[in-house]
């Protein structure tokens, strides 16, 4: 009988985060899978577990995942292949990755490619702190109230060229708007939230929960300081003028 398969968030940066759960399933598992890319996040993942976990004994597992905007299922069975490895002997994997795993995380593409290769693997899906709410506590910020409206998008593409008429529409219909991986269009978010009047109550929060972490309103922001583990949280223009309220 085949092992379980956890995918297992590990929260933004901060080992203190990681849940209770996480970390017994983490102890118990024999096998860590850590996804590797051109990224640097995924092995800080195995940082932070490191720094909560003993990890002494365990099979390190790395897999590498092709950083690109849409990759299929099929482009993953090599990686697939090796976690199938594992779980065919009986064993048990966590699967870690930053923040929460429904989350703009590889897991799902890595749960189809094993679908494709063994129907009968089960999955548990082990939640996470995610870095929206995380880098809200660390600005003290609210994100939502009642019937407020919130919405969270990737910045993956600085060079698209519908990207400031998407946020502008965005900002019109949501009281809160959070930026994820916000580094590399900055000076464009930056531009647009002064040209809508709304930069007043914009932050930032960088590396929350790592080394060189800043929380800083945008308007102080140089263009450039920010990483791909910036997160900006910006009012909408039904809360225009009232910050984090």
């Amino acid at each position: 009988m085949n092992g379980k398969l956890y995918a297992v968030g590990v929260g933004p940066g901060d080992p203190e985060l990681l849940t209770l759960k996480a970390a017994r399933i983490l102890r118990e598992a024999g096998t860590v899978a850590v996804p590797r890319g051109r990224e640097e996040g995924m092995s800080l993942a195995l940082g932070i577990i490191g720094r909560a976990v003993d990890l002494t004994g365990k099979n390190i597992l790395e897999i590498h995942f092709p950083m690109v905007k849409d990759i299929g299922p099929a482009a993953l069975k090599p990686a697939a292949g090796k976690v199938l490895e594992v779980l065919q002997k009986g064993q048990d994997v966590a699967f870690v990755t930053l923040g929460d795993p429904t989350l703009y995380s590889t897991f799902f593409r890595l749960r189809e490619a094993l679908a494709l290769l063994d129907p009968s693997v089960t999955a548990e899906i082990v939640p996470g702190v995610t870095s929206v709410t995380a880098a809200a506590a660390k600005a003290g910020r609210q994100l939502v109230l009642s019937r407020e409206k919130l919405a969270v998008l990737p910045v993956f593409n600085q060079y698209d060229t519908s990207f400031e008429d998407d946020l502008k529409a965005i900002f019109e219909r949501f009281e809160t708007v959070c930026l994820m991986k916000a580094g590399s269009a900055f000076p464009r978010i930056k531009k647009l939230l002064q040209e809508t009047g709304l930069i007043g109550g914009a932050v930032c929060v960088c590396r929350t929960g790592m080394p060189g972490e800043f929380v800083k309103p945008v308007a102080e922001v140089a263009d450039g300081e920010p990483d791909y583990f910036s997160t900006i949280i910006a009012p909408g223009l039904k809360r225009k003028g009232g910050g984090g309220r």
